[in-house]
């Protein structure tokens, strides 16, 4: 299984993402999604809210090696987080 995050950033922007992973070691392929080209493909564009300013809501999505999307989980705010469980369960189905 491949794991690739998505952030709907700049790399060196004002949140400090290079620094952020760098600081954290990931062992998996994170993604700058600068433009918000992905995050608006996806459906997860988050334009304007009370807790959001053009970035993506939380997302996960299970996608298989030919590209069809097996699950997806979109949470409603940026506090709000996919439940991991489920996640999980979706890939031992």
């Amino acid at each position: 299984m491949d794991v690739v995050f998505i952030a709907a950033q700049k790399i060196d922007g004002i949140t400090g993402g290079r620094k952020f992973i760098e600081k954290r070691g990931y062992r998996f392929p994170i993604l700058f999604d600068a433009e918000r080209n992905t995050t608006r493909a996806f459906g997860v564009y988050h334009l304007v809210g009370i807790d959001a300013f053009r970035i993506a809501y939380p997302a996960a999505f299970l996608i298989d090696p030919s590209g069809k999307i097996l699950w997806i989980a979109v949470s409603r705010s940026q506090t709000e987080r996919p439940n991991i469980a489920e996640f999980l369960g979706a890939i031992d189905k």
